[in-house]
């Protein structure tokens, strides 16, 4: 179907109260068009059924990035610090741009500022990936007591991981 009728029948289901219609929208998730795929997931989000939850934590693993980064938007959304552990899960397993940022961003929303020392394994093992957006995020944290582990950075031999580190301690 055309992107304009898709939509409409997206928006008009968050009207529809009741955990029925979500799951039939999960029912229906595999046959989708990949197109209305992450429209699916956002208007999943929307609707605010917290049924949702064990179907979006499942779709940050899907094949398609457009899928991953609307369900880590409406997972934040959703589940809110119940959403912090899947969510790094995420950061650590796929490292393109498009997921880290979305990571980024569902953890800041989903977690908040003392949700940061559960970072604190990704930063030491992590990939350099979500290393990366783990001292953006502790950043925007603006604490200080992770400093030292920060600080470690700033000698990195990854340049990103080193420009990243000044720019979080700056």
């Amino acid at each position: 179907p055309d992107m304009d009728f898709r939509n409409a029948v997206l928006l008009a289901s968050l009207s529809v109260s009741g955990s029925g219609i979500t799951e039939e929208w999960i029912k229906f998730f595999p046959k989708a068009p990949s197109a209305a795929k992450a429209e699916i997931i956002a208007m999943l989000g929307m609707r605010g059924d917290r049924s949702a939850i064990p179907f979006l934590t499942s779709s940050l693993s899907h094949q398609d990035v457009n899928v991953r980064t609307e369900s880590a938007a409406a997972l934040a959304r959703l589940a809110g610090r119940d959403a912090v552990n899947p969510l790094i899960g995420y950061l650590k397993q796929f490292t393109g741009e498009s997921d880290q940022e979305a990571a980024r961003s569902a953890l800041i929303t989903s977690g908040g500022s003392d949700m940061v020392s559960q970072l604190m394994p990704v930063l030491k093992e992590g990939p350099a990936e979500a290393k990366k957006t783990v001292m953006e995020i502790m950043a925007w944290n603006k604490g200080n007591q992770y400093f030292k582990e920060v600080l470690g950075f700033t000698s990195s031999e990854d340049k990103n991981l080193k420009k990243t580190a000044f720019r979080a301690l700056s």
